[in-house]
């Protein structure tokens, strides 16, 4: 569930890669962490997805890793690395996320809270230099289950989920 713009050229769920290698790494306080590593022939790109867990965490630590091969200075434009979708059983989603201090704006650390299907557009969270939100977005059902995504990038970024009301499925949306 990789979305990249490299240059011009976009690498999506249609993009064809081959395998190149996975690795099992010992991480600190106990963690492993799995790495899959993939090449785009076409592209000239490799990407290492990184995949952590922690005894007693009840989280997977992601994270993608981007090398270009092409021999030249390209840029990376776009990039969309919660480009997930997720069956939730006809269940009900909540949002969660959080805005964030800003000079001069009504808001100081103020809860939002959607319910998905009702609400078209769903839950966007607008983060990074200067955001509205800080930079985490948590669904949730009212049996307990649920999913709390965060990010860094040095910059400005966003993320939308929404909720199909006819199946309640979650996806993330790239604009």
């Amino acid at each position: 569930p990789i979305f990249l713009r490299i240059n011009d050229q976009v690498l999506d769920e249609a993009a064809l890669w081959t395998y190149l290698d996975t690795r099992q790494i010992e991480s600190p306080r106990g963690g492993l962490r799995q790495a899959i590593t993939l090449r785009h022939d076409a592209a000239q790109v490799e990407i290492t997805l990184n995949l952590e867990v922690h005894p007693n965490q009840p989280f997977l630590r992601y994270w993608v890793e981007v090398k270009n091969n092409a021999g030249e200075e390209r840029f990376l434009t776009a990039a969309d690395l919660l480009r997930w979708r997720f069956d939730t059983a006809g269940q009900l989603v909540m949002a969660f996320y959080i805005n964030q201090y800003r000079r001069g704006q009504p808001f100081l650390f103020d809860l939002n809270e959607i319910e998905l299907p009702w609400v078209p557009a769903g839950a966007t969270v607008f983060s990074g230099s200067h955001g509205d939100h800080c930079s985490w977005l948590a669904l949730n059902t009212p049996q307990g289950f649920g999913l709390v995504a965060g990010w860094e990038f040095d910059g400005r970024a966003h993320i939308t989920a929404r909720q199909k009301l006819a199946t309640r499925d979650i996806e993330n949306v790239r604009e």
